[in-house]
């Protein structure tokens, strides 16, 4: 993974966006640009390298790489809860060598990080732990918005609990309601950027 980072130096459409974005929010709205209709994690982890002065495209990587290994991490224990620890070795390193899985390490998108944050929800739901599980569901949501419906999956699972119903939702609040709240203050409408997003998409 590290030889493939150096080797390739392609800056796609959508890494490039949330490069400038991270620019937009380390200097306050100064410089880059600004799309409402992106998740602002990743964007937002970006925007360190632009604080502290580093490289933007070598930080991401780093960052990119991290989560890679984490989602090759969680996998194996994911599968070895589930099966056993020669099907769990088996997932992560099948995992780790398909190959858009590896090209997407160098690309800067959002696909890894959410892929992470879901397993890493669904590893504490396997845990009984509801409150890391939404957590963890709303770091997915604010990578990539699709990874919303994991809430809702996992939320049906809880049904015959409400205490865990409950938690998981704070959880997911305690990650979302910054967002959301933002999005109300600066958009009139906490849901807005969700209904503008679709809309762009749709045309």
């Amino acid at each position: 993974r590290v030889f493939y980072l150096f080797l390739d130096k392609n800056i796609w459409w959508d890494a490039a966006v949330y490069l400038a974005m991270g620019k937009h929010i380390a200097s306050l709205g100064v410089l880059g640009f600004w799309e409402p209709i992106r998740p602002l994690l990743w964007p937002f982890l970006l925007s360190y390298a632009f604080v502290f002065e580093v490289n933007p495209i070598i930080l991401g990587h780093i960052f990119s790489t991290l989560f890679s290994l984490g989602c090759i991490y969680l996998s194996y224990e994911i599968a070895k809860k589930l099966f056993n620890e020669q099907t769990a070795i088996l997932a992560s390193v099948l995992l780790s060598f398909t190959w858009i899985f590896f090209f997407f390490n160098a690309r800067l998108y959002t696909e890894i990080p959410a892929v992470f944050f879901a397993l890493a929800a669904y590893y504490f739901f396997l845990k009984e732990k509801p409150l890391e599980t939404g957590i963890c569901a709303g770091l997915a949501f604010l990578t990539k918005f699709p990874e919303g419906l994991l809430l809702v999956i996992l939320g049906i699972f809880y049904l015959k609990s409400l205490r865990k119903l409950i938690l998981l939702g704070i959880g997911f609040l305690l990650i979302t309601l910054p967002y959301f709240l933002f999005n109300y203050f600066a958009y009139g409408s906490p849901f807005a950027i969700l209904f503008f997003a679709q809309e762009f998409l749709a045309y």
